[in-house]
Formats: structure tokens, C-alpha cells, sequence
């Protein structure tokens, strides 16, 4: 994944984490503008962060050049871990489900106790969404479709995803080669499926003694 994606990818986290906590409008929406900036970013984030043009630029304050810092050194960026330390982990999970935004997220959250896409699969089972503000029985039907969707994609990685793995195994072991769905350019995989080259071992001889 290139700079600029994780930098939109990481922003447009905050903005979905932040609504959920219930974070003021004016924070939600700084995030948001970031984000939206960055995802019309055309220059080359690295070296207009050097230059300075990255600072100089309307909408980027502090806290996203911080956020930046980190990602360019391929650190967590603090803002990030804040939200995670925060919020349960399986809470994120629900960010794949088409249809609940933050916004329901949050009451989910906070009416049901909701933490976790089985959590979720298991309220639509008991019939339980269709009193929330909001919600009722027609999209209750659809988040368990969801639900049920994302759970069964769950094993699935984008490539981005598995090259980001791949490298990491290469880093590890130079001369491992990239094969399986994902060297055929499958934009979605199940596994990383990799070949480590040995050395052949050197053929036994007899010494005279």
C-alpha cells in the first residue's frame, strides 16, 4: 500500500473511530478534511514533507504532521493507538459492514454492548436491533446478510495486503519466490504461498585417508 493510501486509510479511521467515541464535531471534521486532502494529494508526500510544502499547506496542522512522521518512519501513529486503546478491537471489525456507519456503530456500542461482528450476528439472531432508534427490522436483515458476508471473507486478504507480507518474509529470506493466486496477480487471496530456494547439498567424497 503506497504512503498516501495509509495516510487516507489512517485519518479516515480517526474520523470513524472519533464519531464513535462521540469526539467533538470540530475534531471529526479535521480529521475528515485531512483525510479528503491527502486523497487528491498528487506530489510525492516524503519529499514535500522535507521541503516543508507539506507544513505550509492549509488544513495540515500539527497533529497530522505528526501523524504523517510516524507512517513515513513506519511507526503506529500515536493518534491511532489512542483510538485503539480506547475502543474494544473487535469494534473495527465492523467498519467492513456496508450500511453501519459510525453512527450505529456507536448506538450498537452503547445500547447493546456491542464489541464484535459475532456480537453482531448473534444481536440480529435474537431480534434485537429492531427496537433501536434507527434501525428496524428491514436493516436488521440486512447487517445479519452483512454480518454473515464479512465473516465468511474474513480469511480473505486484499493484495496489497499479502505483498506487504510477502516483503516481510523476503526481508527474512532473500531468495524466497512469490507463486500460488497472488504471483498470477489475484487481486484477493486466502494464503501467501511463497518457495524458499536451498542451497543443494554439497555431494559426499571420499577423503584418503
Amino acid at each position: 500500500m503506497s504512503l498516501r493510501r495509509r495516510v487516507v486509510d489512517t485519518l479516515r479511521t480517526l474520523v470513524w473511530a472519533h464519531t464513535v467515541l462521540g469526539s467533538s464535531a470540530h475534531r471529526i471534521r479535521s480529521y475528515q478534511r485531512a483525510a479528503d486532502l491527502f486523497d487528491r494529494w498528487d506530489g510525492d508526500i516524503v519529499a514535500d514533507r522535507a521541503s516543508g510544502a507539506l507544513a505550509a499547506t492549509p488544513g495540515v496542522g500539527r497533529s497530522t504532521l505528526a501523524l504523517v512522521d510516524d507512517l513515513i518512519a513506519g511507526a503506529v501513529p500515536d493518534a491511532l493507538l489512542d483510538v485503539q486503546h480506547r475502543l474494544p478491537e473487535g469494534l473495527f471489525e465492523l467498519r467492513a459492514v456496508r450500511g453501519l456507519g459510525p453512527k450505529r456503530t456507536r448506538a450498537l456500542y452503547d445500547s447493546l454492548g456491542i464489541t464484535s461482528l459475532a456480537e453482531l450476528a448473534y444481536a440480529c439472531h435474537e431480534n434485537r436491533l429492531v427496537s433501536l432508534p434507527g434501525f428496524g427490522a428491514k436493516l436488521q436483515r440486512t447487517l445479519a446478510a452483512e454480518a454473515e458476508r464479512v465473516q465468511s471473507q474474513a480469511h480473505l486478504h486484499r493484495r496489497d495486503q499479502a505483498m506487504a507480507a510477502f516483503r516481510a518474509v523476503q526481508q527474512a529470506h532473500p531468495d524466497a519466490v512469490l507463486v500460488g493466486d497472488l504471483a498470477r496477480g489475484a487481486e484477493v487471496v486466502d494464503q501467501v504461498e511463497v518457495v524458499l530456494l536451498v542451497p543443494a547439498p554439497m555431494p559426499e567424497t571420499d577423503v584418503p585417508v
